[in-house]
C-alpha cells in the first residue's frame, strides 16, 4: 500500500466512523494520516468501532508505524 492509498483508506474510515467513534473530535474529516491527530482517531476507532472498523484501523496503525516517522 502506498501513501496515497493509505490516505484514501484513512479518509474513508474516518468518514464512515465519524458519527459513532469520532464524535468528540472537532473536524475529523480534516485529519490527514500523517498528522499526530490521526493516532487519536485510529485509537478511538479501535476502541469503539465494530470488528471491520477495528481491523482497518489496526492495519492503518501498522502502516503508520512503518512509514510515518
Amino acid at each position: 500500500m502506498d501513501e496515497a492509498q493509505a490516505g484514501r483508506e484513512f479518509a474513508a474510515l474516518v468518514a464512515k466512523e465519524a458519527a459513532t467513534c469520532l464524535w468528540f473530535l472537532r473536524a475529523p474529516q480534516s485529519i490527514q494520516l500523517h498528522e499526530p491527530a490521526a493516532t487519536t482517531a485510529l485509537e478511538a476507532v479501535v476502541r469503539h468501532g465494530n470488528r471491520q472498523a477495528w481491523r482497518r484501523a489496526k492495519e492503518l496503525q501498522a502502516w503508520r508505524s512503518r512509514h510515518i516517522k
